[in-house]
């Protein structure tokens, strides 16, 4: 690890702290071990239990001498340290992607393995995204990459850790088949900006800020990380075949233009249903419809390669 000199706290921030979940890339610990060494991190932080990623960021930006936050875990873990580091969003970000889906560091090149992203963390390369902010009933929770209801709430039940060790991201596509039969349409009203309010029968919706969702999956294939729009992508509640082939569909990233699928995209999203919809930020369930979607343009600086 590295030391920080009385000389360099007097330039300013200089300090890498890694912050660790445990519970991801356990199976690895060699590769992390061998990667905290290359990034010279100052200190490693574990969490201990859901939700305590959220306090180390708080601590961590507010510390004052923090240059970097290293997550490493998952899109749940960096989630936390998002929402821990809101609204200011300092210190800078860097990924050690250790995850099953890891989508959001897959948007920004660094997917391929823990190797890949310790050359960006050492490169130096800096690059600002958006951040989105929801609102709802129960308070308000940011995140980085998409948040979904309706059906994805219940492949999200459906998912378990032993599934996601034996099945990695394939584990999201296993859960799915089994949610199929749990299928319920919700009265959706939807606004976009400061368009009229449009109301459909929905079995699912996906607000996306990356274009990637449960490990690749390409959602939303216009999206864009720093264009400070979010696309919403509704799954309409029609019949079981059409929904199968529009599902296909989306697998395939061809769905945008074509039949039943219904795309939008927007500074601001407003959601509710009937009934409410349960729904998740970044794969972690945290309230219910109604709710309104803001991006925040380029709030978050994250550690990327140059290219």
């Amino acid at each position: 690890m590295r030391s920080t000199s009385s000389a360099s706290a007097e330039i300013g921030p200089r300090r890498r702290v890694v912050l660790r979940n445990p519970a991801a890339g356990a199976e690895d610990e060699d590769e992390l071990e061998h990667a905290l060494a290359a990034i010279e991190a100052d200190e490693v932080r574990v969490s201990a239990g859901p939700g305590d990623l959220e306090r180390l960021a708080r601590e961590a930006g507010t510390a004052g001498d923090v240059a970097e936050v290293v997550v490493a875990g998952g899109d749940g873990s960096l989630n936390e340290v998002v929402n821990g580091l809101a609204p200011e969003f300092r210190p800078r970000v860097a990924l050690l992607p250790l995850g099953t889906g890891n989508d959001l560091a897959r948007a920004l090149g660094i997917a391929d393995g823990v190797g890949s992203a310790v050359s960006a963390i050492l490169a130096g390369g800096e690059r600002r995204i958006d951040v989105v902010r929801v609102d709802h009933a129960g308070g308000s929770r940011h995140f980085v990459n998409a948040s979904a209801g309706g059906f994805s709430t219940e492949v999200d039940r459906q998912l378990s850790t032993a599934g996601k060790t034996a099945f990695g991201r394939f584990a999201y596509y296993v859960s799915a088949g089994r949610a199929l039969a749990d299928l319920v349409s919700h009265r959706l009203t939807v606004r976009v900006d400061d368009g009229p309010a449009t109301t459909v029968a929905a079995y699912n919706f996906v607000v996306s800020n990356g274009p990637t969702i449960a490990g690749g999956l390409r959602v939303a294939p216009g999206a864009h990380l720093d264009d400070g729009r979010v696309e919403l992508l509704v799954v309409p509640a029609v019949p079981l075949l059409r929904c199968a082939a529009l599902l296909a569909r989306i697998l395939a990233a061809e769905h945008v233009g074509g039949p039943d699928a219904i795309v939008r995209r927007g500074r601001r999203i407003e959601l509710d249903s009937d009934p409410p919809l349960e729904f998740n930020v970044d794969g972690e369930l945290v309230g219910r419809t109604p709710a309104t979607f803001h991006t925040l343009p380029r709030a978050l600086r994250v550690a990327v390669a140059p290219s």
